[in-house]
């Protein structure tokens, strides 16, 4: 019994192991796909010009990859620091306290990264530290904005997600977590298709 619950430990670990790049891979190619070609059209508009999709990709084709490296870069450099510095926190106390400034630097990063890497030409490392400059000079407007981004996301996106599992409650009850996973995150993505040209539009021009 002691060897089933290991198995059974090791197999969750890898599930949840598993779910999670499922996870991230879906959300990076969400904010390129989505948030990149917007966040140039968004741009146009700012500055009294046009553009539509099919212009908005073929005009910023190469800087798809580069966004997508500096998301990925984003993702696991934050995952790795939150991981250090829970086993570190778990040893000094006091080191909890540096969670508080990963979060700072994630946020004030994430919050002009896509314009960065899409309007700039600098590679993903360089995007990165430029985005961070940026970023934390106007920490409070980006905070004040993304809350509510979040907000109103996540109330549209719950009430969607709770519609859509009305719908398809019999299908989701027999199918895997990691199917749930990939509906939810569907779900999400349609969501944010709709809303990101709304709240990209605010951001450049707050920005």
């Amino acid at each position: 019994s002691i060897m089933n619950g290991s198995n059974l430990s090791s197999g969750d670990v890898n599930t949840v192991c598993l779910s999670s790049l499922i996870t991230v891979a879906l959300a990076v190619l969400q904010v390129v796909l989505t948030n990149g070609p917007i966040t140039y059209m968004a741009s146009e508009s700012y500055f009294g010009r046009t553009a539509n999709l099919m212009e908005a990709v073929q005009t910023r084709q190469t800087r798809f990859t580069t966004l997508g490296w500096g998301l990925v870069l984003l993702y696991f450099s934050a995952g790795a620091f939150f991981f250090a510095t829970t086993i570190i926190s778990s040893l000094c106390a006091p080191v909890i306290a540096l969670l508080g400034a990963v979060v700072f630097v994630v946020i004030a990063t994430y919050a002009l990264l896509v314009p960065v890497l899409m309007l700039e030409n600098v590679p993903a490392a360089a995007g990165l530290r430029r985005a961070w400059v940026l970023g934390k000079a106007r920490f409070w407007t980006v905070v004040g904005i993304g809350a509510v981004i979040i907000l109103t996301t996540a109330l549209i996106g719950y009430a969607v997600s709770l519609i859509g599992g009305l719908v398809f409650a019999q299908p989701l009850n027999a199918a895997s977590s990691l199917t749930v996973d990939a509906f939810n995150t569907g779900l999400s993505t349609v969501v944010n298709i709709f809303l990101a040209p709304l709240f990209r539009n605010f951001h450049c021009r707050r920005s």
